[in-house]
C-alpha cells in the first residue's frame, strides 16, 4: 500500500513545527533523540503500544455489546423487508 503524500505532510507538519521552535530556543536540540527519551517512549506505549490495542478492543466489543438487545427485533424487521421485496414490493397483511 502507498503512503498519500498529503497525509505524510500532514502527519510530518507538527513535528516540524516542534523541531524549528526548539531549535529557537536551543541550537543544540536534536528532535530524534528527543523522540528515544523516557517521556515520548511512555506516550506511544500509552497509545500504541498493546495494552492500548487491548483498551480499544475492549472499548469496542463494550459497544457491540450495547447493540446486542436490539438484534432480534432487527432481524425481525429484515426478514420481513426481505419477503416484501421478494413479493414484489407489497406490504405484508
Amino acid at each position: 500500500m502507498q503512503a498519500q503524500p498529503q497525509l505524510v505532510l500532514f502527519a510530518k507538519k507538527p513535528s516540524v513545527v516542534v523541531e524549528a521552535v526548539c531549535a529557537a530556543w536551543t541550537r543544540d536540540f536534536d528532535i530524534w533523540q528527543a523522540a528515544r527519551g523516557p517521556v515520548a517512549r511512555a506516550r506511544v506505549s500509552e497509545n500504541m503500544g498493546p495494552e492500548a490495542a487491548l483498551t480499544r478492543a475492549g472499548d469496542t466489543f463494550g459497544r457491540a455489546g450495547q447493540a446486542g438487545p436490539g438484534l432480534p427485533q432487527l432481524a425481525q424487521e429484515c426478514e420481513e423487508f426481505s419477503q416484501m421485496v421478494a413479493e414484489g414490493g407489497r406490504a405484508a397483511a
